[in-house]
């Protein structure tokens, strides 16, 4: 009786240590085709800002011609969806008061969809763009400051 109670537990523990066994790593991801890289412009760069001041976020792209980092080459990509994200966020305020207040306030180009949240201590945008585009990838965004204080962007 002993014996087969212990064939028993012998055989849950080794169908037990199969099911639970990590996969095999047997599979693996291809290397990306292409890798994309683009610079965005502030204009006007300066240290210090004033309430109400605008601040310009340019990221253009002539001739759908994308810059890809693993080939060195410029790669015409037509149809491409861009998601891109700012935020302004608060670091240092005498006295520090983060009571959920809006920071900025965002104007955008048309052919842009954007969302924007507002938290504790920062205001920010999430934007698409890109796919109806017809000529270049452009995107303009300017940042209102409307709130006084050291602000991360």
């Amino acid at each position: 009786m002993k014996t087969i109670n212990l064939l028993t537990t012998l055989s849950l523990i080794a169908v037990t240590t199969v099911f639970l066994q990590c996969p095999r790593k047997d599979y693996y991801q291809p290397s990306p085709q292409y890798s994309f890289k683009e610079p965005a412009a502030i204009t006007p760069y300066h240290l210090n800002y004033n309430t109400g001041d605008t601040v310009w976020v340019h990221i253009h792209i002539p001739g759908k011609m994308l810059t890809d980092t693993i080939s060195r080459q410029s790669i015409f990509y037509d149809s491409a969806s861009f998601s891109a994200g700012i935020t302004v966020q608060l670091l240092y305020n005498n006295p520090f008061v983060a009571d959920g207040a809006k920071l900025a306030d965002f104007v955008y180009t048309p052919y842009v969809s954007a969302y924007e949240s507002v938290n504790q201590n920062y205001t920010g945008t999430s934007i698409t763009f890109g796919c109806n585009q017809s000529t270049d990838y452009d995107l303009l965004v300017g940042i209102i400051f409307i709130q006084k204080g050291v602000f991360g962007l």
